[in-house]
């Protein structure tokens, strides 16, 4: 919408049904979070706070001149949405319900029932409103670029039609890569499309190795496993149910203190003590004592009442998620509920600058696909905001440039490209590509979510190059079996770059957990991991973060 008020003609191409696919309109959970430094809770909460409360949460890995667009920019993304017509939840006074979420020191998280469904709804009104052109089931398969500059794109359609598009820039907001793992939070469409695209485009990437993981439910239902419903102290069994976390924790912490922590926050994050229950959740099921659907179980039976006060956040929110699951026949003092480690955002991606721009000229990117915001952690709620902030900024700044730049021919390109597509569509193997997918989702799954080490990430390696030699025998039977090999190659190359940034990162730091390397290591880690594409395969580069060596010296 930006850039068509800047009167660009804007082609919006969605891989799903439009309004309903992405990980904005994945309802992930009954509840979602909006970050916005307008003081409305607390009055000394302001952009500067909310600036302090990233860059530390980032543990060195985000950069400050992004993140100070980001919080200048909060509070009129807010305000642009209630615009809009989101409705963001209120207390019985009329005042704003304003939470803390992870890592922020101000209470600033704005309550959205369903996530970021009402989001997305508002703003598909208006974008049609405004005579947005939409493609939707259709996926971009390559970027056209010449000498740096992005031109056009093609788009294989679900008619089995590939669409050539001269375009004078291009914005990604393709989201991450969740469905890269077995268990995951996001929609179907979310196979790393995006980071590939601009991967091969020329495009660097950053912070691929931090990956937002946590517990969320896998029966009878999916959905993020909110902190709130920890400190009620529920006990975890195992597939034999056996209570089994105390023995994974270290000397002198008690259950009671790592579910007393955990409901502070959702990610898995060596920044808080209680990520060894992460560990001990994946590990138990690693050893073939989950559950058959392979988790283990939430019991909240035998808790016993507990008095959250009045007016404290937990005694708003707990009472969310029991009426939503309620809703839904589930008494959670009666019924076990079965739960796993789920991938969940990813905190790299494509390096922009300051107005969202990549390294290939006029290609923007923004939200889940865009590197610079966030780092090895980030506040709860930031994500959405996000998404808001730097997808005007690119809007208004593609729009802008579109006004004195020409279309330029790349047919030839497109010709390529088409043949590529002609030549999977006559792949005739007997390898069926819903199995791969799967066998390919179990072992990204296995190696890359909490627990990493040196000898696992190699043996990802490994079975990336045998992934990519069984696709080529791939039985290709229609156009859904030729999206599903695209969307393999895609996580192949995103599976690749995170295992090669997480055995060049020889510490823990964050999201990153390297079990051979359990320490942080500011010495000679405080930098960020840059990989770009060359000739030869893979590039990886190790680059001071220069700006936050600036901040941290001021602060």
């Amino acid at each position: 919408m930006a850039a068509r008020d800047q009167g660009a003609d804007v082609l919006l191409v969605t891989k799903g049904k439009f309004g309903y696919c992405g990980a904005t309109a994945s309802g992930i959970a009954e509840l979602g979070g909006f970050l916005s430094a307008n003081g409305y809770t607390d009055p000394e909460d302001n952009p500067d706070v909310f600036f302090q409360d990233i860059v530390s949460s980032s543990r060195g890995m985000a950069d400050p001149s992004i993140v100070r667009v980001l919080v200048e920019n909060s509070v009129r993304a807010f305000k642009e949405l209630e615009d809009y017509g989101v409705r963001f939840e209120r207390n019985e006074d009329g005042s704003y319900q304003q939470v803390h979420s992870e890592f922020t020191s101000k209470p600033r998280m704005h309550i959205l029932k369903k996530h970021g469904i009402p989001i997305v709804r508002s703003l598909m009104e208006h974008v049609l409103k405004n005579g947005v052109r939409v493609i939707d089931h259709s996926m971009v398969t390559r970027l056209l670029v010449k000498e740096n500059r992005v031109i056009g794109a093609t788009i294989y359609t679900n008619r089995n039609e590939l669409i050539y598009i001269q375009a004078k820039a291009v914005i990604l907001g393709t989201g991450g890569a969740g469905q890269l793992f077995k268990f995951n939070m996001n929609t179907v469409e979310m196979t790393g499309d995006g980071y590939s695209l601009g991967y091969r485009a020329g495009a660097e990437l950053m912070n691929m190795e931090y990956i937002q993981a946590g517990a969320g439910f896998i029966h009878p239902f999916r959905n993020i496993l909110h902190p709130w419903a920890w400190p009620v102290m529920p006990r975890i069994l195992n597939g034999n149910n056996e209570e089994f976390i105390e023995k994974y924790l270290p000397t002198g912490m008690t259950v009671e203190q790592c579910f007393t922590d955990r409901g502070t926050y959702f990610p898995f994050s060596t920044s808080h003590s209680s990520f060894h229950m992460d560990v001990a959740i994946k590990k138990e099921i690693m050893l073939g004592r989950g559950t058959k659907r392979g988790g283990v179980y939430l019991d909240y039976s035998r808790c016993e009442s507990r008095d959250f006060g009045t007016g404290t956040e937990l005694s708003s929110l707990w009472p969310h998620l029991k009426h939503w699951l309620l809703s839904r026949n589930i008494d959670v003092n009666k019924q076990l509920l079965e739960i796993s480690i789920f991938g969940h955002a990813f905190n790299g991606g494509m390096r922009i600058n300051e107005i969202a721009e990549t390294k290939v000229e006029q290609l923007f990117a923004a939200g889940e696909g865009a590197a610079g915001p966030h780092g090895a952690d980030r506040p709860g709620g930031q994500m959405l905001m996000t998404s808001q902030v730097f997808g005007r900024i690119a809007g208004e700044q593609a729009g802008r440039r579109t006004k004195t730049l020409a279309f330029e021919d790349a047919m030839q390109l497109a010709m390529e490209e088409e043949q590529r597509i002609n030549a999977i569509s006559k792949q005739n193997g007997s390898v069926r590509p819903k199995a791969l997918f799967k066998e390919i989702q179990n072992v990204m799954w296995e190696s890359l979510i909490v627990n990493r080490s040196k000898d696992g990430l190699n043996s990802n390696l490994k079975a990336v190059e045998e992934f990519r030699r069984e696709l080529k025998y791939v039985k290709v039977e229609n156009s859904s079996d030729i999206r599903k090999v695209l969307e393999m190659e895609n996580m192949l190359e995103v599976g690749e770059i995170i295992t090669n940034a997480a055995l060049t990162r020889e510490e823990s730091r964050g999201s990153h957990y390297r079990e051979d390397k359990p320490q942080k290591d500011d010495e000679n880690w405080l930098n960020w991991i840059i990989v770009t594409k060359s000739d030869n395969g893979i590039n990886l580069r190790v680059s001071e973060n220069k700006n936050f060596s600036q901040f941290a010296k001021q602060v």
